[in-house]
């Protein structure tokens, strides 16, 4: 299946952790996970992404889908780290 439309990124906040979601229309094509809103624009900057992006977006909808991955993220990581303690 080819993914049509353009791509857009919108940057999520967990309790712990940020996401910055690339979509290429209605789907994620990438995901960078870092400690602070910072790291991770820098990471994005210095992505194979960054020059096809068209914008960091405030697409309300991205990011609550986006925000929905780093809860779930978050959560399983919490586990994890709670079974080797």
């Amino acid at each position: 299946m080819k993914k049509k439309g353009s791509r857009t990124a919108v940057i999520a906040e967990g309790e712990k952790i940020y996401a910055l979601c690339v979509f290429r229309g209605d789907f994620v094509e990438k995901i960078f996970f870092d400690s602070s809103r910072d790291l991770i624009e820098k990471q994005f900057k210095n992505s194979s992404v960054y020059d096809e992006v068209k914008d960091i977006s405030l697409n309300r909808e991205k990011e609550e889908y986006c925000k929905s991955l780093v809860e779930k993220i978050e959560r399983k990581l919490n586990k994890l780290l709670e079974r080797k303690v």
